[in-house]
């Protein structure tokens, strides 16, 4: 699990959804959306855990602000091998193309704040520099990664932890 920095604005997921309502921690995200939970069986569990079992554990650090046209996020460093993680895994899950194919490439981040009709993303960004940015570098290390999935009610949990080798 990632520090959780302070927050600045309407917290968020990559998604655009508020990440408070939704229960959902701190994370940069590898792929989404993943397959549905009725569809991750023994065999794709095996499958993930080998991939993951693959990758090499690494230190980190969110190490700067960045923004969306709505979102505000910390950038996660080394950004090469975020880059190289998520472009592994999604190579692996060709049918499952990250959030939809809506993007041409990844942009690694931790998404920390959203615009909203009373707060342009340019004062967000500003606040996050203000109140976040002296905070960092926040260091950790990626040794795992983590499957969350959505529950009815909208939080998301937890559901496996793969250990990378």
């Amino acid at each position: 699990m990632l520090p959780a920095p302070p927050r600045t604005g309407r917290p968020c997921t990559s998604d655009g959804t508020a990440d408070v309502a939704r229960s959902i921690p701190p994370h940069v995200t590898i792929l989404f959306p993943f397959v549905p939970a009725t569809a991750f069986d023994t065999r794709a569990r095996l499958s993930v855990a080998s991939h993951f079992r693959e990758q090499r554990a690494f230190d980190a650090s969110l190490a700067g602000t960045g923004h969306f046209p709505a979102h505000v996020w910390l950038a996660p460093a080394p950004r090469d091998r975020f880059v190289d993680l998520i472009t592994a895994t999604c190579d692996r899950s060709p049918d499952t193309p990250p959030y939809n194919g809506a993007f041409d490439a990844p942009e690694p981040h931790l998404a920390i704040g959203e615009a909203s009709d009373e707060t342009s993303v340019e004062a967000v960004a500003e606040a996050a520099d203000r109140e976040i940015a002296p905070f960092l570098p926040l260091l950790f290390r990626v040794d795992a990664a983590t499957l969350f999935e959505e529950q009815a009610d909208g939080t998301w949990v937890a559901a496996a932890t793969f250990p990378f080798g």
